[in-house]
């Protein structure tokens, strides 16, 4: 008998590490339109996980609600380690909806109705609450913990125009309040960036504020460039080219889109990435910003 069990036990542990290893680098690898559809597919996923491990091994007790979750919360707590940046939102916000899953599971098998209901309403309710509060907030955080310092001295840089002339960045930008965005097409966040920064344009239309998109030539073709500026057909930007990919090799840029928000020709502010999950909060905190930079010229 206890070499059954323990027999038992070991196929509990494997499969279900093995398995919740498998979901959970190929869940993290596809790429949902909000993060909150893939947390809630892993809370389904270890909900029938659980159900499946109990009806299979008759073990309906905290040692399998351990083995069940203890997989994604290992695998989500090595970022810890290896990419500290995405905390708390890989862990261990993350974390929390294999543990609902499993949770929703065991209250289902001990037959507990009312848990089961008010365990299913919680779950909408946090899934909502999540969607539209605790993801936007903490991604919007992450970008901007850490920004990135660049000298004023980027304005004294030579770009390309859609023409291929060359012209100094302090030279184009002589609007009061100037917002620099670098980025390579194919970029996915930059494409989903400048829906945004569409709408910023629009609400400083009849003020002196200017929006620059210039590419990186290390990623983009100049033929590559032409085709997307002719694509945005938005003649409120102004686009240059970084033939020379100056962001690159002077300032040591290796990651898009990155943002420069200036006064004039003096930067104020910077930011490194976008998450789409966190476009209103930007949208709201950088016309605060805008409407800061206008305040100290008047």
């Amino acid at each position: 008998m206890r070499t059954t069990v323990t027999t038992s036990t070991i196929k509990v542990i494997l499969f279900s590490a093995l398995s919740g290893f498998l979901f959970t680098v190929l869940i993290y690898a596809i790429d949902f339109e909000t993060r909150i559809l893939r947390y809630v597919a892993i809370s389904f996923f270890y909900f029938v996980l659980y159900l499946w491990l109990y009806t299979k091994y008759k073990k309906n007790n905290f040692f399998l609600f351990i083995t069940t979750v203890a997989t994604p919360i290992l695998i989500d707590s090595s970022v810890l380690i290896t990419y500290p940046e995405i905390i708390p939102l890989r862990f261990p916000f993350a974390s929390i909806f294999p543990l609902l899953g499993a949770l929703m599971a065991v209250a289902l098998i001990a037959r507990l109705k009312l848990l089961v209901i008010w365990l299913a309403v919680f779950c909408l309710g946090f899934f909502a609450i999540s969607h539209t509060f605790i993801i936007p907030s903490i991604s919007y955080n992450i970008l901007n913990r850490n920004p990135r310092k660049i000298s004023d001295s980027i304005f004294n840089e030579k770009f390309y125009t859609v023409k291929g002339q060359p012209v100094e960045l302090k030279d184009t930008c002589s609007s009061t309040c100037n917002l620099l965005e670098f980025y390579f097409v194919g970029c996915a966040p930059c494409e989903q960036k400048l829906k945004v920064l569409k709408e910023i344009n629009d609400a400083y239309e009849n003020k002196s504020f200017s929006v620059f998109l210039i590419c990186d030539g290390r990623y983009t073709t100049f033929e590559k460039f032409m085709m997307h500026q002719q694509k945005v057909e938005d003649p409120r930007f102004t686009f240059l080219f970084d033939r020379d990919s100056v962001l690159f090799k002077k300032y040591e840029l290796k990651a898009y889109p990155f943002e420069i928000l200036a006064n004039k020709n003096r930067t104020i502010s910077t930011q490194l990435g976008f998450e789409q999950s966190a476009a209103k909060i930007y949208y709201r905190k950088k016309l605060e910003l805008i409407n800061k930079i206008f305040a100290m010229n008047e």
